[in-house]
């Protein structure tokens, strides 16, 4: 995999970063980046840093070698090794070959900076880290054509309308970049694997603006599988001038919307789900919308959510549930519980647990007990 040449040019709202690339495969295709007018435009070892954080993972999946013409920072690259070795931690359980792979460019560094930048696409983790770093994140990034698609115009508008409107009640700056990745032979990687060292590519380009970029954690310690975004991978991210941080990782979902509800001015706009159509922030039907309604309203802050609608009882007992997530859905209960007054929706809970928990979840629930809500 070979960058050919890069280049940067002005568009109407900013300044639009495009590298072209070459793969054995699939031949030369065009990535590239809208960047916000406000941001420095990236020199090249912010670039070239970019380029390699971005393509690694892709470079390994094709077997290829991976050239830059622009330099990267020795940090990061002395950091490779480990990189390489996370990523073939991947293979087994998304199946897929990851190769280890050269790669070449020399060696530069960045330019620092001092502000702070969160990616934030409107969910429950990025507004925890939010609250958690309100005193020292100064950004708010949102990346168009990674969750949402650059051509779905009504939802693209939903996710920036709010964000824009966090980003003013907390008074931070809002950035918005676009980027082509996800409709370039680079989607033949699962997203989920390549998606943390995207938005470390992102980060990057933008470099030029700040000294910290957060991303805030998927996961927490009692469930934490090979994920683009890890606390394993995403501090090797990092370089002379420019500091990465896995931010949340030691609390589980449960306790971060817990944490939102004692704040409900940072729920306004809360976007959790992938399914969502008509530009509308969350379907209200899909296992994450459910969980994540009944959360909230075990912690009475479901009301300050205006995005989603009616939570109901008979779609919450027909709804599939992950084995990884029942421990979730048994959190719900417990709180439900504990609150009263829910009594149908936490029958409908019970039901759920016992049809996707199998015999284990039905004798936990037997033993347990059917207490009254």
């Amino acid at each position: 995999m070979r960058v050919e040449a890069t280049e940067l040019g002005a568009t109407a709202d900013g300044t639009r970063f495009l590298a072209r690339i070459r793969t054995a495969a699939e031949g030369r295709f065009d990535l590239w980046y809208d960047l916000p007018a406000a941001a420095p435009p990236p020199p090249p070892a912010s670039a070239g840093n970019a380029l390699l954080a971005t393509l690694l993972p892709h470079a390994m999946l094709r077997g290829e070698p991976l050239e830059l013409p622009l330099p990267v920072s020795p940090r990061l690259v002395k950091a490779l090794p480990a990189l390489q070795r996370f990523y073939r931690r991947c293979r087994r359980p998304w199946r897929i070959a990851l190769q280890k792979v050269a790669v070449e460019a020399e060696h530069g560094v960045a330019p620092g900076a001092t502000a702070v930048a969160l990616f934030c696409s409107g969910g429950v983790d990025s507004r925890y880290t939010l609250l958690r770093h309100r005193g020292t994140v100064t950004h708010l990034l949102f990346v168009l054509g990674f969750d949402v698609p650059l051509a779905d115009a009504s939802l693209a508008a939903t996710a920036r309308a709010g964000l824009d409107a966090l980003a003013e009640r907390e008074g931070k700056v809002f950035w918005q970049v676009a980027t082509n990745l996800r409709e370039t032979p680079l989607a033949s990687l699962p997203w989920e694997v390549g998606f943390g060292g995207a938005l470390a590519g992102v980060a990057h380009l933008l470099s030029p603006a700040f000294a910290r970029a957060l991303l805030a954690a998927s996961f927490y310690p009692g469930f934490n599988p090979p994920w683009g975004s890890h606390p394993d991978i995403d501090p090797l991210w990092s370089t002379e001038a420019l500091e990465f941080l896995h931010d949340g990782f030691e609390h589980h979902r449960a306790e971060k919307i817990r944490a939102l509800a004692a704040h409900p001015e940072m729920l306004p706009g809360l976007r959790v789900c992938w399914r969502s159509k008509d530009g509308k922030a969350n379907c209200s039907r899909c296992e994450k919308c459910l969980r994540t309604m009944a959360k909230l309203l075990a912690y009475g802050a479901l009301g300050a959510c205006p995005e989603f609608g009616q939570l109901d009882a008979a779609a919450v007992a027909a709804v599939e549930i992950p084995r990884h997530l029942l421990f979730s859905w048994r959190i719900n209960l417990d709180e439900l519980e504990r609150v009263g007054g829910h009594d149908a929706l936490c029958e409908a809970i019970r039901v759920a647990l016992r049809r996707n928990g199998g015999l284990q979840e039905r004798l936990r629930l037997a033993f347990r007990g059917s207490r009254a809500c």
